[in-house]
């Protein structure tokens, strides 16, 4: 898999890709870029199948550039490696759709086999379909309309 790591801090991305043996996981680093606007332009000339983002960057936060792949480029997945420890930023991100997000204050590499597991483990699940919940698979095809008296039509 393809990985394109984004962050503004230098030190962190240079960090990011010196710190984790991608390779072991099948993953390979094909680029670091400091912020969404420069993602974009690089997501249009190389494949990417998984982004490690910041939310806060200048010209294009973590956020935005997720929103606009989500149209542009639906296949490529996130995780959020960020400082932002509040929840409501992870809560955003979970919902547009990351697999995961990593808080860089609490990051340690002793941990990182065991994360980086488990978002490959997500990413595959995600392209074969498995992890899906009954549940969730009636609500994305569709619910059955209610009448007014709350019984199903």
């Amino acid at each position: 898999m393809n990985v394109l790591i984004v962050d503004d801090d230098k030190l962190a991305r240079k960090g990011l890709i010196a710190v984790i043996d991608w390779e072991q996981y099948g993953l390979c680093v094909v680029g670091d870029v400091q912020n969404g606007k420069k993602a974009l332009e690089f997501l249009e000339n190389h494949p990417v199948d998984l982004v490690f983002t910041d939310i806060d960057m200048p010209e294009m936060n973590g956020l935005e550039l997720m929103k606009i792949c989500k149209e542009n480029y639906p296949e490529t997945d996130f995780v959020i490696f960020s400082v932002y420890e509040d929840f409501s930023f992870a809560r955003q991100a979970l919902r547009l759709g990351a697999l995961d997000y990593i808080s860089k204050i609490e990051f340690d590499p002793e941990e990182c086999d065991a994360i980086l597991k488990k978002i490959v483990e997500k990413y595959q699940n995600k392209r074969t379909g498995k992890g899906r919940t009954k549940s969730a698979d009636r609500g994305r095809l569709g619910r059955r309309k209610r009448s007014k008296a709350g019984r199903r039509v």
